[in-house]
């Protein structure tokens, strides 16, 4: 039952649903974290206090640019896949998926 104040989601009856909200709450903290690193660094951009000259021509942080966001990609598909398949492994699935 919703109340005042009270936008969270209902509380989990099944494994699959608490598996699922902690799939949630786990991609809103990576999005946030996310959403407040591209923040700081545009307004140290605006400030023009984050320009580095010793990173300007570094292949290891052209590598790590190109391998974190890759592996943080990697990891919600293959939580999110998995999530996916057992929640079609029930017997009496109250969640249908259609792709």
């Amino acid at each position: 039952m919703m109340s005042w104040m009270n936008l969270n989601f209902q509380n989990p009856n099944s494994i699959n649903l608490m598996k699922m909200m902690m799939f949630h709450n786990f991609m809103m903290i990576i999005l946030i974290n996310l959403l407040i690193i591209l923040m700081m660094m545009m307004k140290f951009n605006l400030n023009n206090k984050f320009c580095n000259k010793w990173l300007m021509q570094k292949q290891k942080m052209e590598i790590m640019w190109t391998i974190m966001p890759m592996m943080i990609i990697m990891m919600i598909t293959i939580m999110s896949i998995n999530l996916m398949f057992m929640n079609n492994e029930m017997k009496n699935n109250y969640i249908i998926t259609k792709m």
